[in-house]
């Protein structure tokens, strides 16, 4: 008789393909089934709360979205539909689950609440591109986010959260998220705080860290990571919508993941290499890579394949640009031949975001092609290659707003889409990895900003 597969509870962010399909495709491919909310519960946070508490007993271990819990996701928490009294109310079910299943681990994720709004439009960013360095348009969220941010953090020195991430959404060096930041840590530091808890910068990458946290502990596995940044001098840059050197961000990380630092690598260690060119960078979904620094690009590539080659286990953060990968550094990776020999790879949004993911897929008991293949077609073939041009080819040929597609305009975009990626994908990847998708491509919202991608078993 085979044996049954464990169980994991899972509360995803939203439903975007990172926050819901490849968080879910890393947990089963390494052997897990995933229990999800029911469509009819997702969006309603009152009846979600109250089918967690149902549900609790019936997996082995939890990671879930406090924002998704609290305020029905990451774009509503952004808004100020919901008071604090039902966001606390909301979380309160936390308390009543673990009180009757204490052992089981519950880990939790929370964004720390960014200074922009949500853009829905191209009139929303430009809106928000003149005005936002000189007012906080929306006081009154911080002031109920930070409560519950707040709230999660007492939850964790209770214990009812064994694990706790807390991430800081976009920001800037200078802000109020900076006063936030220092009252979690307040809370986090007294004496009776279990001391499982990480504060850094991300959101997104929240729910693929965690999870693969909880799998290692469920496993027995000790995780431990090197961290080198190339240049060494990458460390100290602050990148694009951040408030700290890189060196805390990826240290963060690597504290939310529950891995050790430094030398010492056993069976669950391994390197993640950190491509930080100390240039200005910009976001690659406003602005097109630059196609200097092949000879730095070519030097990492090099080192990558030997360090390979001597058996380590090694996956790679670019940190260059926000939004996609650096072309230069893929172009290289792809010639040395060392893609498919790597244990994660991510270069999407924001620094954070990037490492967290590269982390999360390089934490696995064996590496999982399909996932890194996803991340190369997201990160490199979509976000750097074919974006740009499909964002022309929509203000020209159908005379859209890419971040607000109608209907009909957004099936016409998809089929581009899914012509000139499917094309990539053989021309660059199939070479590489022979169950590389070629065709499935598609936009999960009405805008030109993610894609979701067939995740290859």
């Amino acid at each position: 008789m085979r044996s049954k597969r464990p169980v994991l509870g899972f509360v995803p962010l939203d439903d975007r393909p990172v926050s819901w399909e490849q968080a879910v495709a890393l947990g089963r491919s390494s052997g897990y089934d995933i229990l999800l909310p029911p469509a009819e519960v997702f969006d309603r946070p009152d009846a979600l709360a109250a089918w967690l508490e149902r549900s609790f007993a019936k997996a082995t271990g939890w990671v879930a979205s406090l924002d998704r819990l609290a305020y029905g996701g990451l774009v509503a928490s952004r808004e100020l539909r919901e008071p604090l009294s039902t966001c606390l109310r909301r979380l309160a079910a936390l308390s009543r689950a673990k009180k009757k299943k204490p052992a089981i681990p519950l880990y939790a994720f929370q964004a720390i609440r960014r200074k922009s709004v949500t853009v829905s439009s191209s009139a929303d960013l430009a809106a928000w591109r003149k005005n936002h360095k000189h007012v906080d348009p929306l006081p009154a969220h911080r002031e109920r986010n930070h409560r519950v941010n707040m709230e999660a953090a007492r939850l964790s020195r209770r214990g009812v959260i064994d694990v706790l991430s807390l991430l800081q959404e976009d920001s800037t060096p200078a802000g109020p998220h900076k006063a936030e930041q220092a009252a979690l840590r307040r809370v986090l530091a007294k004496p009776l705080s279990t001391g499982r808890a990480a504060l850094t910068a991300g959101t997104d990458e929240g729910a693929m860290v965690l999870l693969s946290r909880l799998m290692a502990a469920l496993e027995g596995r000790r995780l431990a990571v090197r961290l080198r940044f190339w240049p060494a001098s990458g460390a100290k840059r602050i990148s694009p919508y951040e408030d700290r050197p890189l060196a805390s961000t990826a240290k963060g990380q690597a504290k939310a993941l529950g891995a050790a630092l430094g030398a010492g690598l056993g069976r669950g260690g391994f390197s993640l290499w950190i491509w930080c060119p100390c240039r200005p960078g910009g976001d690659l979904c406003f602005k097109p890579a630059r196609t200097s620094g092949q000879a730095e690009a070519r030097r990492f590539a090099a080192a990558l394949a030997k360090a390979l080659d001597a058996g380590a286990t090694i996956a790679v953060a670019d940190t260059a640009y926000a939004n996609g990968a650096d072309p230069v550094l893929l172009s290289e990776l792809s010639r040395a031949k060392v893609l498919p020999r790597l244990a994660g790879f991510a270069a999407w949004n924001t620094a954070g975001n990037a490492i967290g993911t590269a982390l999360a897929l390089a934490a696995l008991a064996r590496p999982r092609p399909g996932l890194l293949v996803v991340r190369l077609l997201d990160d490199w073939g979509f976000q750097a290659v074919v974006r740009p041009g499909l964002r022309q080819w929509v203000r020209e040929r159908l005379k859209a707003d890419e971040w607000r597609l109608r209907p009909a305009e957004q099936r016409k975009a998809q089929r581009e889409l899914d012509r000139r990626l499917g094309g990539w994908s053989r021309a660059v990847l199939r070479p590489l990895f022979k169950d590389a998708p070629i065709s499935g491509f598609s936009l999960p919202w009405n805008r030109l900003f993610e894609v979701s991608i067939p995740c290859p078993s």
